[in-house]
């Protein structure tokens, strides 16, 4: 049960792939980093505490907490600040996303920010599964603004 006698969702997901520092480009990220074998894995838990509340509007945020693990930067590192929204409506095209965001600190001490989101969308073929499972990814440093130095990739 979430607060107050509503009804909460927890679940877990555990993603992993490839990181190219510099890639800008997310199927290109996925393919130079799985060359120069440079996995990241990241494993969440998703906090809703009111699935009631939290389905009627597209863009509500749940709580996101976790670990990843990236060798250049350290492995199991706490995850804070993280966000998951459900079903996002994407104003240009119609389509929805999950997005995941959170930042995290790497072991040389720099802050660090990922977001991604999957596209969920009603197409001819049946691919719900490959909807919900291809995470696109952009990451980089973060002081106290934007990202720099970003990368791109896609997270299964």
């Amino acid at each position: 049960m979430g607060t107050k006698g509503k009804i909460g969702l927890r679940f877990s997901e555990k993603m992993s792939g490839y990181l190219t520092e510099g890639e800008m480009d997310f199927e290109q990220g996925e393919k130079r980093g799985e060359e120069g074998n440079t996995p990241l894995s990241f494993d969440v838990t998703i906090h809703i505490e009111d699935v009631d509340d939290f389905t009627k509007l597209s863009g509500r945020k749940a709580g996101l907490t976790g670990t990843l693990s990236y060798p250049p930067l350290g492995q199991d590192l706490p995850i804070h600040g993280g966000l998951f929204s459900l079903f996002r409506p994407d104003s240009a095209t119609g389509k929805r996303h999950m997005t995941y965001s959170f930042g995290f600190k790497g072991k040389d001490g720099q802050d660090y920010f990922l977001s991604g989101y999957k596209v969920i969308y009603d197409d001819p073929k049946i691919d719900l599964m490959e909807d919900m499972t291809k995470l696109l990814s952009t990451g980089g440093t973060r002081a106290t603004g934007p990202c720099t130095d970003p990368a791109f990739s896609i997270f299964t």
